[in-house]
């Protein structure tokens, strides 16, 4: 350090300690030095502003308070918004490091990629140019989470070991706190430290004391500023006694909270990054730039940048392929998720021409401009030589010989997978922070060794969002495992005639998992393994195309074998089967029978039973629950009716629907038997789904019970052994229970029940996804007691259910989010219009026909809002004005 430095710092702390001022004399006192080398530096600090002078005897020096609070500005002037929205942050990151005596600790909450870390460097330059630390003073990182399944190695990084703390330890190791002596420490993601942990750092807080791991008698000391971040909830990841000692609480607004002219300057400043990298300006049209500025941006300024490097990417391609010499961005060649941002310019197009102006003029961006320290962190930004790269790239394919057309495919494909692998990364780095939480780092490491494993073997690129499912069920399979409980796959032999070369797959893993976890896994379990690797695309398929089966059931010798016959020939099919019953045979040993046929026919989408009478009639209940099989029945068969149920299994229709047509061609013949009575939905749930044994996801349930508020909602976890399987049970379960979700990494497929994919409940997204569905179920349900109270209708419950499940429908076809608001008042005003229809009470309708016009443009929207209330009018036997439909699309549609 220079001598003038040294006199510089001396003279900050002193002054601290005497405020009136110090002299020359004090300083060459404490630092040993001559008095008029002491004075002749002080002197020269004066003429640079960073000090000021007393005059009288003895002459004083102070602190330049004015030049050092310059300083400070300059040092966050290279927040973006730090005179805006983060004016409030920067005031108090400035309070936290100048408050006396020794600053305050600090933790720093916000989201993923809202600058959490650079803030943390920022203060701490702050804190240099004040004095407050010297400018040798060291900045220790440590992110906990690399160390968070290890408690022990965890403390010891923090706080040091001492030789012979634990097996291994051969010497003595300073921890982190004793290099940051002086300083300060970032704690990032401090929400992994343990308990333990939480408790040794409040010591120091406390007593600015403690001790190395393994000391007992030996106390150390350190002076150090604690600044910690997190993304998580302070008050439920961190214990009460920790947040308590840490006076300082500091929350970095996302992106979505923070104005729009911020925002602006962030993409301008990104552009003008990688112009200087492209070493050409980036021309941006005005579309595009309203896309950047109004969408959905989840991982914050982080992800800004990256969404930005990839449209730069894209436009460098095609620039460098075509050779025209221009790096041009429009929006067709944003990302998909980046394009969806102009849609929202209606609610801002105000602001947005405030910022870009109204002209439709292209936006050039220079690295000759001056370019900010753009707050984010380093693992957002692409390789300096990015660019570089792409053209080698295109030079060598040019030298094979290769077409720019084809090479143009070939280069946006590598990009395409660079950026979706790079901020893939990034967010699983937030879940796999919850799933290793839950099973922790060893399993989930063998997980992702597998699935790799998996994708390079089998050829399956789609397997990455099995992973978190897998993890959680080997973790489970291991503790059920060491519990001695068994495991049972009644599934066993159809999975491995069903699926040959994913079975042969799983037993190499097997022994894998078998070696690495020191356990032995049963055949049955091979089983289960399996179903994680079969080709999902190519199975759904196999579903979309499945058939419900047809099976026609008669006493004599051919009657039901005829039936069938003249349905399959009429029809030109073979999906109708006939087994008859002679007199003289059991029906035990027919029951045999139908019971191998059933399993046969069932190709996911169950079967329906035609019979003509007595002990027939029976067999579908009791196959159901042996068997697995969703079936229903229909007495008193008739030609007409097998005719008319093979024609709808044909079509792909559902097991409810071919058995309410075989109903309907001649009721008064046939006789409803269901196997399960449709009870009232009188409670509310949410599902969890994984395969094997329920450990899995009773793993989720429990998370989901602690991260999610869920009052008067059951968590109901479920096992299950194929896609078909888990949507039968959902099926079941839904006839009693009104399911409110359903959360695993298999879907479904349920129109009317929400999908919540495993891997996102660990996410802020997902949770809050779950939550909201949550909240609209309580407002259903006071929506059902206020209509209960004021309308003349039975079965309100019932009204309310079908009204919300039209809504979701409605919801789901015009790819539209409505507000709780909506959700109310159109459900409001529809059961309200009802029952005036039913009561043939007269309807007075105040509306304007001129605005019809204002549905023209939204044509499609009408016919699928009265697509689905058309399902309404059927099951309450009304049907709506046309006037009426267009107020409810008003509604729905917000015009």
């Amino acid at each position: 350090m220079r001598r003038i430095d040294l006199v510089r710092e001396t003279l900050n702390k002193m002054y601290k300690e005497n405020n009136k001022g110090v002299t020359a004399e004090q300083i060459a006192d404490k630092l040993n030095l001559q008095r008029s080398n002491v004075s002749f530096d002080l002197n020269q600090l004066v003429k640079q502003g960073l000090a000021k002078k007393i005059s009288g005897r003895p002459v004083l020096f102070q602190p330049a308070v004015s030049a050092s609070v310059k300083e400070i500005n300059d040092t966050f002037s290279v927040l973006v918004g730090y005179s805006g929205s983060l004016s409030t942050v920067v005031q108090q990151g400035k309070a936290a490091i100048m408050y006396p005596p020794s600053g305050l600790h600090t933790l720093i909450f916000g989201e993923t990629g809202v600058g959490k870390t650079m803030f943390a460097e920022l203060m701490f330059e702050y804190g240099k140019h004040t004095g407050r630390f010297t400018s040798d003073a060291p900045f220790v990182i440590f992110n906990c989470a690399d160390y968070a399944n290890n408690p022990q190695l965890l403390m010891g990084q923090i706080f040091g070991i001492k030789k012979g703390a634990y097996t291994g330890a051969e010497y003595d190791q300073p921890g982190l706190l004793e290099k940051a002596n002086g300083g300060v420490m970032f704690l990032d993601e401090v929400h992994r430290l343990t308990a333990e942990g939480q408790e040794m750092l409040f010591t120091f807080i406390d007593k600015g004391i403690f001790k190395r791991l393994g000391e007992t008698e030996y106390t150390r000391k350190a002076n150090v500023l604690i600044i910690a971040a997190t993304t998580e909830d302070p008050k439920s990841k961190l214990l009460d006694t920790f947040t308590r000692r840490i006076p300082m609480m500091i929350t970095i607004p996302p992106l979505r909270e923070r104005k729009l002219s911020e925002r602006y300057t962030l993409i301008e400043e990104f552009f003008r990054q990688e112009s200087g990298r492209i070493g050409k300006d980036i021309i941006v049209s005005q579309n595009a730039l309203k896309s950047l500025l109004l969408y959905d941006c989840p991982n914050n300024i982080g992800q800004l940048k990256s969404d930005i490097q990839l449209s730069c990417a894209r436009a460098f391609l095609d620039c460098v392929s075509k050779e025209h010499g221009k790096v041009v961005i429009r929006s067709k060649i944003l990302p998909e998720h980046v394009k969806k941002g102009i849609l929202k310019l209606k609610d801002y197009r105000e602001e947005i021409n405030q910022i870009l102006g109204i002209s439709n003029l292209d936006f050039i961006f220079s690295s000759e401009q001056e370019i900010k320290n753009i707050q984010s962190s380093d693992q957002y930004s692409i390789p300096d030589n990015f660019y570089e790269m792409i053209e080698k790239r295109i030079e060598m394919l040019r030298k094979e010989g290769i077409e720019d057309e084809e090479i143009n495919e070939i280069i946006g494909m590598d990009i395409e997978s660079y950026f979706i692998k790079f901020m893939g990364n990034i967010t699983k780095k937030v879940n796999e922070e919850e799933i290793e939480r839950i099973i922790g780092k060893e399993i989930l490491s063998l997980a992702k060794e597998i699935i790799d494993f998996a994708k390079d073997k089998l050829k399956h690129p789609y397997l990455d969002p099995v992973l978190y499912g897998f993890a959680l069920h080997i973790n489970s399979t291991v503790e059920r495992l060491r519990q001695k409980k068994a495991i049972i796959n009644p599934q066993l032999n159809d999975i491995r005639k069903k699926y040959p070369k994913e079975f042969t797959f799983a037993i190499e893993i097997a022994s894998i998992i078998e070696e690495k976890l020191k356990i032995e896994l049963p055949i049955d379990e091979i089983g289960f393994l399996t179903m994680f690797f079969i080709n999902r695309e190519f199975t759904e398929q196999q579903e979309k195309n499945a058939t419900v089966g047809i099976l026609v059931l008669m006493h004599g010798n051919s009657g039901a074998a005829s039936m069938a016959k003249v349905a399959n020939t009429l029809l030109a099919t073979d999906l109708a089967h006939g087994i008859d019953m002679p007199l003289n045979v059991k029906p035990e040993d027919i029951y045999k029978e139908v019971k191998e046929l059933i399993v046969k026919l069932d190709q996911g989408k169950g079967v329906l039973i035609l019979a003509d009478m007595g002990s027939l009639i029976n067999f579908g209940d009791l196959l159901s629950k042996e068997v697995n099989v969703s079936t229903k029945t229909v007495e008193m068969v008739s030609t007409p009716m097998v005719i008319e149920a093979t024609r709808k299994a044909m079509l792909g229709a559902d097991l409810d629907t071919v058995y309410n047509s075989a109903i309907d061609i001649n009721p008064y013949l046939g006789k409803k038997i269901t196997q399960s009575p449709v009870l009232p939905i009188n409670k509310n749930v949410i599902v969890t789904g994984c395969y094997t044994g329920e450990g899995s996801s009773v793993k989720i349930k429990s998370y989901i019970s602690k991260n999610i508020e869920h009052n008067n909602i059951d968590i109901i976890p479920i096992s299950f052994t194929s896609v078909s399987d888990f949507k039968k049970q959902i099926n079941l379960l839904s006839k009693f229970k009104n399911i409110i979700a359903v959360v695993s990494f298999v879907n479904p497929d349920i129109p009317s029940i929400p999908f919540i994919k495993l891997e996102d409940i660990f996410t802020e997204h997902g949770q809050k996804k779950l939550q909201e569905l949550i909240q609209q179920e309580k407002i259903f349900s006071q929506i059902g007691e206020t209509l209960s109270a004021n309308l003349k209708l039975d079965n309100i419950e019932d009204l309310v259910f079908d009204l919300k499940e039209v809504l979701f429908n409605i919801s789901k076809d015009l790819g539209k989010s409505f507000s709780n608001d909506i959700i109310i008042g159109s459900i409001l005003h529809i059961a309200c219009l009802i029952e005036r229809l039913i009561n043939n009470w007269s309807i007075e309708v105040n509306y304007n026909k001129t605005n019809n016009g204002c549905f023209y443009n939204s044509f499609n929207s009408l016919n699928i809002i009265k697509k689905h209330l058309g399902k309404i009018e059927k099951k309450y036997n009304i049907s709506f004005p046309e006037q009426e439909i267009n107020i409810i699309t008003s509604i729905l549609l917000e015009k």
